[in-house]
């Protein structure tokens, strides 16, 4: 060819291939935008793909030897150059000296646990060596509650520090967290953090606001395990590359639109970042395993089974069509609590390989790692499956462990912990301001056993918005429990009452004929709480759901 066909070949060769790139590299850029710092791997594997298309693409076949070929491998070089120089980490804080910087903190919250299937927490079923031994090596706290048995608000409230009356956000699917309060990454980031988060189910997909502050927020819910080969396969550098992703959905089988993934994979995801990511980091992994539907691993399956005496009575309410939930749909049997038990010890078999990953990537710097529930379960108690329509212990008490650098070991702590108290405890932990709007104390006067003595505890404020519309609030004081409607529909029969739950621990007795003067001062509070928390005005911004949005909380038994 003459050198001017040489030229406009080599030309629109470098064109193609610098468009193709560019496009890898745009949408890329999309995606991760405010979501994840780019993945040099899994970019570097996309532009790979495009110039092995390119090169065997017919049209783009240059004659040997011309200067087409030279330009191609100098695109093919520095391209990827290029790609990292327009994709770097997008946090501009620079990152504290090690004089100053702060301890790594883990933040493990796991859905729908109980705290009575944990062994520090009483539990016989050796269900969970791995979070016992948090709570050996570190604190427990025997009263620890969750403001609202609901996924997204009560995450928004360990946060933001505020009571979900005071966020806004009520519900999953229907809210976004707004501007108007600062998160526990955006305080991490601005003081030098790097920050990533690692989501297993819907309810906390980015759009719905808890992403503000983490430098990656990977929440993509596509069908990927690692229980499985080809889950294993799949789970290899899909998690951030468009291209492997794309490919992997049309050969593989991938399919968008789960609502769910196994804890397995999230913690494969964290522990990618940790291994690339220098210290100080806040890492946030959340793990959905014990929701509804119920799925553990073959092998323990049937290791960990309820008591025959539960399953009897349970069948006695199945029989005598008296059982309820919003998960009844859910429910292949009766006897789920067998089921629920298999993935708790799921989870504490994935928190195995995280603490581990964690620990070893920490290159010796101090870390704090705490243990927390979103909210517990009805596993039948009060004839009810599930979480959201009842104010009960099942699913208000939770477990909450700390372990780390500057905790005492082994220490159990009897004062009131709250959802609220989350984020003054661990911005006193790591050094943090936290602001003068956060509604819950630093529970870690009490860790250090210089809380002044004698001082009453503060009421813990409860709701929950069940489905259908009603809306139950409650206060717990001095060992009493007040539950009332506060608008919507009439509530379930035996969702409201007083309760003395130091003599009455299964709340099974109304006490308001007996004690209306508890009652009422209860009452009293509980009214004048929320109009306080009601006038500082939510950050909660009301959304649209959308018919797959509506799909997906429908799978996990949410029906609004």
């Amino acid at each position: 060819p003459t050198f001017t066909t040489r030229t406009a070949h080599a030309l629109a060769s470098a064109l193609a291939v610098g468009g193709a790139i560019g496009g890898v590299v745009l949408v890329n850029a999309r995606i991760l935008q405010d979501v994840s710092p780019f993945s040099p791997v899994s970019l570097a594997a996309d532009i790979l793909v495009v110039l092995v298309a390119l090169g065997t693409t017919r049209g783009l076949r240059r004659p040997k030897g011309s200067m087409a070929a030279g330009l191609w491998a100098l695109v093919a070089v520095l391209a990827p150059t290029w790609s990292l120089f327009l994709l770097g980490p997008q946090s501009s804080t620079p990152a504290r000296s090690s004089a100053e910087a702060g301890p790594d903190i883990l933040v493990l919250t796991v859905d729908t646990l109980r705290r009575d299937r944990l062994g520090c927490y009483g539990s016989e079923l050796g269900a969970t060596p791995t979070m016992d031994s948090l709570a050996v090596s570190g604190v427990l706290f025997e009263d620890a509650w969750s403001q609202i048995p609901i996924t997204l608000p009560a995450h928004t409230t360990l946060m933001t520090g505020v009571h979900p009356a005071t966020h806004g956000i009520h519900n999953n699917g229907t809210y976004r967290l707004g501007e108007g309060l600062p998160t526990l990454a955006e305080l991490c980031r601005d003081a030098g953090y790097a920050t990533g988060a690692f989501i297993s189910a819907t309810p906390l997909e980015a759009r719905y606001g808890l992403n503000r502050g983490f430098d990656i927020y990977e929440d993509d819910l596509r069908r990927v395990t690692k229980r499985t080969p080809r889950g294993r396969l799949l789970a290899v550098g899909t998690s951030r590359s468009l291209v492997l992703r794309a490919l992997s959905e049309r050969f593989l089988g991938q399919r968008p639109g789960l609502a769910e993934i196994d804890g397995e994979v999230t913690v494969s995801r964290a522990a990618e970042w940790f291994e690339r990511t220098p210290g100080p980091r806040l890492a946030w992994v959340h793990l959905f395993d014990p929701h509804v539907p119920l799925d553990p691993p073959a092998d323990l399956r049937s290791g960990f089974p309820a008591p025959e005496a539960d399953h009897a009575h349970l069948q006695a309410r199945v029989d005598a069509g008296v059982l309820r939930g919003q998960n009844m749909t859910l429910l292949s049997s009766p006897f789920d609590p067998d089921l629920y038990n298999a993935e708790v010890a799921a989870t504490d078999r994935a928190v195995a390989r995280l603490l581990a990953s964690w620990r070893d990537t920490g290159e010796g710097r101090p870390q704090v790692t705490l243990l927390i529930a979103d909210h517990g379960e009805h596993l039948g108690e009060h004839d009810y499956f599930g979480h959201t329509a009842l104010l009960f212990e099942p699913s208000l008490r939770i477990p909450f462990v700390a372990s780390g650098v500057g905790i005492p070991e082994g220490r159990r702590i009897a004062a009131v912990a709250q959802q609220v108290d989350f984020l003054p405890t661990l911005g006193e932990w790591a050094g943090l301001s936290v602001g003068s709007h956060v509604e819950g104390r630093s529970l870690v006067p009490f860790v250090r056993g210089d809380a002044p003595a004698g001082a009453p505890e503060p009421p813990v404020f409860v709701e929950t918005h069940a489905p259908g519309g009603t809306r139950l609030a409650g206060v717990i004081r001095d060992g009493w429990k007040w539950i009332r409607r506060i608008d919507g529909p009439d509530a379930i029969p035996g969702s409201e009452g007083l309760f003395e739950l130091a003599t009455d621990p299964v709340e099974g007795i109304d006490r308001r004929a007996d004690s209306a003067s508890r009652m009422v001062q209860l009452d009293a509070i509980l009214d004048e709480t929320l109009e306080v928390m009601t006038q500082k005005g939510g950050a909660g911004e009301a959304l649209a759901t959308d018919a797959e949005t509506r799909r997906r909380l429908e799978s996990l038994g949410y029906v609004q």
